[in-house]
């Protein structure tokens, strides 16, 4: 910043670097925030999938109930219930798959 007639003076140079120091202590601090907010992200998911989890085998468990008591009105039901089922596991399968090939990806165990 300094101009050619008036070269930098040493207390200009501490100020500068001053500077850069806070500019670099800034962007790790805004990391780490950035890192703890996908940490609480990651926390808040896995507790709503546990919940939805836990919703599933529920209404799972209800279809085999009812197919126990009334097979004839419930199967063709618990058929397409069993389908999505599958589908949906060989999909959570696919997901965790890639999340693992990212993290390898990455550099990190």
């Amino acid at each position: 910043m300094g101009a050619k007639n008036c070269p930098e003076t040493p207390r200009q140079k501490m100020i500068n670097m001053m500077y850069i120091v806070l500019t670099a202590m800034l962007a790790l601090n805004v990391a780490s925030e950035v890192l703890e907010a996908f940490r609480l992200i990651d926390s808040s998911l896995i507790h709503t999938l546990s919940a939805v989890d836990m919703k599933n085998r529920q209404i799972y468990s209800s279809f085999e109930q009812a197919y126990l008591e009334n097979p004839a009105k419930v199967q063709e039901w618990k058929q397409k219930a069993d389908e999505v089922q599958n589908k949906t596991k060989e999909l959570t399968d696919y997901i965790t798959e890639l999340k693992e090939k990212l993290v390898v990806y990455s550099g990190s165990e």
